[in-house]
């Protein structure tokens, strides 16, 4: 269980995007399975805001993948919502890297997910050790 204290942000970004017809049902809802894609959507900002880091991770052949992500589903997002997802990294270790990722239209909280990240390595296609760099290319 995560307690309050274990969600405490050591780097937060936000990522503002507008739902579109694509991502609804016949009911002008969001399908649950989109926010899996807009919490990844947010991730992948979060790092193209790193371009030095991801150089050096290519480099070495590395690159992040999810290990588990956990979402508790609050409220219904709708056609043409403007929606914002606050990504915190609230944990950071050699398996990986925690982040809190927060839907939100305006301040309503509609999603929320924990999504744990861990570092392979493309070449043996299996696990390795966050590289060291990584907490000094965060400023973390």
């Amino acid at each position: 269980m995560i307690t309050e204290h274990q969600l405490t942000p050591l780097k937060t970004q936000t990522f503002t995007f507008q739902i579109n017809s694509n991502d609804v049902d016949s009911n002008q809802i969001v399908h649950h399975t989109r926010y899996l894609a807009f919490f990844d959507k947010a991730r992948d900002s979060f790092f193209n805001g790193f371009q030095e880091l991801n150089t050096q991770l290519e480099c070495k052949h590395l690159t992040f993948v999810v290990k588990k992500i956990d979402i508790d589903y609050k409220l219904p997002a709708k056609i043409n919502d403007s929606l914002t997802i606050q990504s915190s990294i609230i944990e950071l270790s050699d398996l990986g890297i925690v982040f809190n990722q927060k839907l939100l239209r305006n301040e309503q909280l509609l999603a929320e997910a924990l999504v744990i990240i861990t570092t392979i390595d493309l070449k043996a296609m299996k696990p390795v050790s966050l590289p060291s760099y990584v907490k000094n290319f965060l400023n973390i």
